[in-house]
């Protein structure tokens, strides 16, 4: 289940069913919450991977292990350390694998 605004403003109340791999959902329904009569059903599908990460950290993309190292580097008042430069290693080697 999740909320989302459309493009005028409205929120949605969304419910769906998500594929154990998290690339497709199915059996969706959607209702304005302002206008219950306002209401559908819809399917989704993943083509190719995000380039992020869920705003909780709980689910991962292709790149979001990268993103969120990058990030711990921004905001370090020093450069980096050996711990941190064989992250970043392995990081690149698992992507450039794929």
């Amino acid at each position: 289940s999740l909320r989302q605004i459309d493009g005028e403003g409205q929120v949605l109340t969304c419910h769906c069913e998500v594929s154990p791999d998290l690339l497709s959902m199915s059996n969706g329904r959607w209702q304005s919450e302002a206008l219950p009569s306002h209401c559908g059903s819809f399917t989704g599908k993943r083509v190719g991977s995000a380039p992020l990460v869920d705003s909780e950290n709980l689910i991962w993309d292709n790149f979001a292990a990268l993103v969120c190292e990058l990030d711990k580097i921004h905001q370090r008042s020093a450069g980096l350390d050996a711990e941190a430069l064989a992250t970043l290693q392995t990081l690149a080697r698992d992507m450039a694998a794929e």
